[in-house]
């Protein structure tokens, strides 16, 4: 009779659907790993003349950082050309699109051949039929655009045949010689304890290392001292009442001795966080995790910060709509989206790129100061779709509108909780 029941219990479970991999998204890693291009364009013209890149210093990218628009991001390009490269050689990087999900290397300048190793975690369910696109570009002036080198797509049944197969792609297009692209099957990080930063200090590097695309939840707790007195805070830091003359590059109008952090070197390609006591954030690029606190003055600091990090896979949702979001924050998918929650969306996750326009103009106008009309559509799934700033100056306004594609918000409803299509208009005051 037991070996009836073992037998009958045996047949069940088998007919039984068992949860396996196969059933959720499949996630890999596609690393860019090489890029060789020809030593000149296809009329035979040098890629780039001579003579010292125009732009230096740290630049906020603007539409093409996906998939974590909301995530400011920011490209820091050296002050002369590199003596052993060519200077007529182009300024290299590559652009890996998945649709309307974008990802952006880091900058080569000066070279025809380059290794990259720019890894991303990509669910292979949001590769399109047609396939992922990478576009090799040369620099030009404009930080978000380039001169198109050559282009290749990679289709999925490619990339599922590299998992079982040989996991380098060799690809090449115009005048794109190489292209090696790497695909893996994603690995889980492993877990790491908790560190502990002293505040009187710069942002330091931690043990976690993030890849684009991953989701990476950042906690931080403890009390501190940040103006050489016996007054603690926090990792909300002072609640900020206009800029703070000590606060960090890039985090000039937040609350000053808040908790933040960088994906990546802060003096290279890289994102910055508002960390506060907990976020989460979709990376739009690979990195050491920093971490530090708001406030450039460190000698009189006193105290330690305590920052618990743990870097996993976000949904395909998640993944798509990119940003970051604090821990704590309520669910407002089912209420209508309003101008205030715009301008709350546009002062915590696209301010800083507001600003670097306006520090920019400063550098020629240092008293300049004014207003500026942000007017939007928003879509039905939290884009923006028509975007236009008006009101302070053609360069300011120029540059602002090279950002506004790529902002994204809560999903607009209509009476019936259905998705729609909303425009707001929003005034900011850009001051010194």
């Amino acid at each position: 009779m037991a070996k009836l029941l073992l037998a009958f219990i045996a047949c069940v479970l088998a007919m039984t659907p068992t949860a396996s991999a196969d059933a959720n998204p499949q996630w890999i890693i596609l690393k860019v790993r090489r890029v060789q291009v020809a030593p000149e364009r296809a009329d035979r013209t040098p890629w780039d003349a001579a003579t010292d890149r125009g732009r230096t210093g740290c630049h906020a990218r603007g539409a093409v950082v996906s998939p974590s628009e909301g995530l400011p991001t920011f490209l820091c390009l050296g002050a002369t050309k590199q003596r052993d490269r060519d200077a007529s050689a182009p300024d290299l990087f590559v652009e890996v699109s998945f649709g309307d999900t974008k990802f952006r290397t880091t900058v080569a300048p000066d070279t025809l051949n380059e290794a990259f190793d720019f890894p991303i975690a990509v669910p292979l369910e949001a590769v399109p039929a047609a396939g992922a696109e990478l576009r090799v570009l040369d620099l030009d002036d404009d930080i978000n655009g380039g001169e198109l080198v050559g282009a290749v797509r990679v289709k999925p049944q490619q990339l599922r045949d590299a998992l079982t197969g040989s996991p380098l792609l060799n690809l090449a297009a115009d005048r794109v010689e190489k292209l090696h692209v790497e695909v893996r099957r994603y690995d889980e990080p492993k877990a790491l304890p908790p560190f502990k930063f002293a505040v009187n200090q710069n942002p330091v590097a931690t043990a976690s290392y993030v890849r684009a695309g991953e989701l990476v939840t950042i906690e931080a707790r403890g009390t501190y001292g940040v103006r050489g007195t016996k007054e603690q805070i926090g990792p909300n830091g002072y609640r900020a009442g206009a800029a703070n003359p000590n606060n960090r590059r890039e985090f000039e109008t937040a609350n000053h001795g808040g908790a933040l952090a960088y994906i990546g070197s802060p003096t290279e390609l890289h994102a910055s966080l508002l960390v506060g006591p907990c976020m989460y954030a979709i990376a739009p690029v690979p990195g050491q995790l920093h971490v530090g606190v708001n406030d450039k003055e460190i000698r009189n600091n006193r105290g330690a910060v305590e920052f618990t990090t743990k870097v996993s896979l976000p949904t395909v949702a998640q993944w798509r709509m990119g940003g970051s979001l604090t821990c704590a924050k309520p669910d407002t998918t089912s209420s209508p989206l309003t101008r205030e929650l715009v301008l709350a969306r546009i002062e915590t996750a696209y301010l800083a790129s507001i600003r670097l326009c306006y520090k920019d103009y400063l550098r020629r106008n240092p008293n300049a100061r004014g207003k500026v009309t942000l007017s939007l559509t928003v879509d039905g799934t939290g884009r923006t779709i028509q975007g236009d700033a008006q009101g302070f100056s053609r360069d300011v306004d120029i540059c602002i509108n090279k950002l506004m594609p790529s902002w994204k918000f809560q999903i607009p409803r209509d009476g019936e909780g259905k998705p729609t299509t909303s425009s707001f208009a929003v005034p900011l005051l850009l001051q010194p």
